[in-house]
């Protein structure tokens, strides 16, 4: 409910996948530091034939795809989480080829610095970066240049 979570997204080629398994252990570390379970289903062999039959299902299995595999807590609402267990959700998309050139924009929106949040992991709450390419798009650029707010966890009373 409040972007309690990790997510990974990795693409396939034909069926084949690429970084599977550093996807999944960047996954696992980030639920890891969350106290979330990893759900057996992306530990287990079946894992790559559930995609497998999602990217058929969807007819990707020929070209390029991307797989979002998204794992959240259980539980009620509130921040006082309760439970490690988790829930989860693949999902298969078709694989959109970009341009060979990009332009950056420098935002508003700060980035949060990795003593506040470890930025090695890909959490569910992800409403600054959001709101960076929304404001990158606004001044005509394919991404966003975010500055992290470094100073104010510098500056003691």
């Amino acid at each position: 409910m409040y972007g309690d979570g990790c997510f990974e997204t990795l693409c396939t080629y034909s069926g084949r996948f690429f970084k599977l398994q550093q996807h999944l252990d960047r996954l696992r570390s980030g639920l890891q530091y969350l106290e979330i379970d990893f759900p057996d289903v992306l530990r287990s062999a079946k894992l790559k034939a559930t995609i497998q039959d999602l990217l058929s299902a969807n007819e990707l299995q020929d070209g390029k795809a991307v797989i979002r595999l998204q794992v959240w807590r259980a539980g009620r609402r509130g921040y006082a989480t309760q439970s490690q267990k988790s829930h989860y959700a693949i999902q298969c998309l078709n694989h959109q080829v970009r341009s060979q050139t990009y332009t950056l924009a420098r935002v508003d929106t700060k980035r949060i610095p990795s003593v506040a949040l470890p930025s090695k992991y890909k959490f569910t709450n992800g409403i600054n970066y959001v709101k960076a390419a929304k404001q990158a798009r606004a001044l005509g650029a394919d991404d966003a240049l975010m500055e992290t707010i470094v100073d104010i966890f510098l500056k003691r009373p």
